[in-house]
C-alpha cells in the first residue's frame, strides 16, 4: 500500500485513497502491465499478483462466487460426466 501511496503522491501530488477512481484505476493498470506484455516490468508487480490472487480466491469462495456464479449444488454427484460443451473443444 506504501508503494501505491509513494505512485500516487509522484504522479498526481495526493495519496492514492484521496485520488479519483479513474486515476486509481491507470496506477494499478501500470502494474499489471507484465501480465500482457512480457517486456514491461513494474516494481509493484508482485503486490498487483497477490491482491488479485486474493481477490478471486475471496470471490470464488464466498456464497455469491461458490453457489450464484459456478451453482455449487453440495455434496452430490453426476450419473455422467458431460465434459466441456464448448464447441472448439468438441472432437
Amino acid at each position: 500500500m506504501a508503494l501505491l501511496d509513494h505512485l500516487s503522491l509522484e504522479r498526481y501530488h495526493q495519496p492514492f485513497c484521496e485520488v479519483s477512481a479513474t486515476d486509481q484505476e491507470y496506477l494499478t493498470g501500470e502494474m499489471s502491465l507484465l501480465e500482457h506484455n512480457p517486456k514491461a516490468s513494474h516494481n509493484g508487480f508482485a503486490f498487483y499478483r497477490l491482491v488479485k490472487e486474493m481477490t478471486v480466491q475471496g470471490f470464488y469462495t464466498s456464497r455469491v462466487g461458490l453457489i450464484d456464479v459456478l451453482e455449487y449444488q453440495g455434496l452430490t454427484y453426476l450419473n455422467e460426466f458431460p465434459g466441456c460443451t464448448h464447441p472448439e473443444h468438441q472432437m
